[in-house]
């Protein structure tokens, strides 16, 4: 008798609210101590060209765990791969000794003229080791140097960590807006494999 495989998965669904205070920081000139940082041993930044679903998720889940990332893991794969392979869309990989320790995605907005930094950090692991400026400097110089905009501009909340706020003033951000918003909070949820092609459980 042939066994059929169980094919569920994992997944989430919103369960509640968090509340959170959002600041809004951008940054309208170039930095003038603005430089590529020095080559750092074992250490590569390597453009996610072509990103996978699959890949994406690990990322995103080891990067955003510690801070309450929610909205990309209510999506469904086919609303993720849209997004994330979008032309306005750049993804990069922070490696640590051939390890995935972090990335940095930037979103080209009002036709060229802005970037958006949409998600940026660590996994737990390399925390305290440098790894989170250094990656933030080469993003700011990578946007400034090679992409030549006029802005670059994020977001970031109290769910980011005490440090985090400081870290984006210290860069050479600055606040123009703050707002408190709700984010979902999950809980895990069994799925069925051809539920994950649908969007009943995507985000916008």
């Amino acid at each position: 008798m042939a066994i059929e495989k169980d094919t569920s998965s994992f997944g989430f669904e919103a369960c509640g609210k968090i509340e959170t205070v959002v600041s809004y920081l951008e940054m309208t000139s170039e930095p003038a101590a603005s430089e590529k940082p020095k080559q750092r041993d074992g250490v590569q930044i390597l453009r996610l060209k072509e990103p996978s679903v699959e890949f994406y998720r690990f990322l995103y889940d080891q990067v955003g765990e510690p801070w309450s990332w929610t909205a990309r893991k209510l999506m469904s794969d086919q609303k993720l791969f849209s997004v994330i392979s979008k032309s306005t869309t750049e993804i990069f990989v922070l490696y640590s000794s051939g390890n995935p320790a972090g990335y940095l995605e930037i979103e080209l907005q009002d036709g060229g003229e802005e970037f958006e930094i949409v998600y940026y950090g660590l996994t737990p692991q390399y925390f305290r080791k440098g790894l989170g400026m250094y990656l933030l400097n080469w993003g700011l110089w990578y946007v400034w140097k090679e992409k030549k905009t006029n802005r670059i501009w994020l977001r970031t909340c109290t769910l980011d960590g005490d440090n985090a706020l400081a870290t984006y003033l210290k860069a050479g951000f600055r606040k123009f807006d703050e707002s408190i918003e709700l984010v979902d909070k999950l809980r895990r949820v069994i799925v069925p494999a051809a539920s994950r092609q649908k969007d009943n459980l995507s985000k916008s």
